[in-house]
């Protein structure tokens, strides 16, 4: 495995929905650095820190699975699209009020 991004994000949980009708937000995810060949051990990140780390240090970040053979799948780049004025984190480009990392396992 060549090294795909800085970072892997192989897990998310996503906050409680308000009564208010707040959109689907990030509560954290799994990280793991990408060594480039294997991954790095899973550390808890919060959404304001794979914002913090995007906009500001220009990591780069990926989402992947395990396979049942127990290498890591690649999955697809994450991206902060902007909507409304508020950021979101996303693995397409959909302008719509939710952050998405599509079909990750949840925790």
């Amino acid at each position: 495995m060549s090294k795909w991004a800085d970072y892997v994000i192989t897990a998310v949980r996503y906050a409680q929905a308000g009564h208010h009708g707040e959109w689907k937000r990030i509560a954290a995810v799994e990280v793991r650095m990408d060594l480039g060949g294997r991954v790095g051990y899973a550390e808890l990140w919060t959404r304001e820190q794979i914002l913090d780390a995007v906009n500001h240090d220009h990591e780069t970040f990926i989402t992947s699975s395990m396979a049942a053979d127990g290498t890591w799948l690649r999955g697809a780049h994450v991206r902060i699209v902007r909507v409304n004025g508020l950021d979101t984190i996303r693995i397409d480009r959909t302008l719509v009020m939710n952050d998405d990392l599509g079909g990750l396992p949840e925790f």
